[in-house]
């Protein structure tokens, strides 16, 4: 953990960036699919219309929202108006919400455990600093794997290390 805290707090993190690696992709197309099963289709041909359209798609060159409404409903005559707004980044994070998804919902709590976590393992460190830790490798509670010298250890509070020896 103390190697991720230096790394996401040098982190910058580039909305352009982002927003094109999910723009000029396909991740949307299970949306697509779901869109239709919402619509009634049984998955099954649902996920056939989705390939087809990511077929056509890079046939031309293009993107699922790129297409037009026209073309999407040569595929299905169950594509709506609605259907860029399903297909969305954003609609398609939104709609993610099951527990450790990526809605937005989701990635505030896992946030807000990280932010706990790293605080108490900051802490952790801090109040360890300069203490030494007895090692007795024929204790049970303690895991160990001795070839490699690794012991897993209680610091507290139900966080465990790895505690490699060298």
């Amino acid at each position: 953990m103390p190697g991720y805290t230096q790394l996401i707090r040098g982190m910058k993190v580039r909305r352009d960036v982002m927003k094109k690696a999910v723009t000029e992709d396909f991740s949307n197309a299970t949306d697509l699919a779901d869109y239709l099963v919402k619509k009634g289709m049984p998955f099954r041909k649902a996920h056939a219309v989705s390939g087809q359209a990511v077929h056509d798609c890079i046939e031309k060159g293009i993107y699922l929202e790129d297409m037009s409404l026209e073309d999407f409903q040569k595929l299905s005559p169950l594509f709506g108006a609605d259907i860029k707004e399903a297909i969305s980044p954003e609609t398609c994070v939104k709609n993610r919400n099951s527990l450790g998804g990526t809605s937005y919902k989701q990635v505030e709590l896992q946030l807000h455990a990280a932010h706990d976590l790293l605080a108490a393992e900051e802490k952790l460190s801090d109040k360890a600093a300069g203490q030494q830790i007895q090692v007795n490798e024929n204790n049970p509670d303690w895991p160990v794997d001795k070839e490699r010298n690794e012991y897993l250890v209680n610091v507290g509070k139900g966080i465990y290390r790895v505690l490699v020896l060298v």
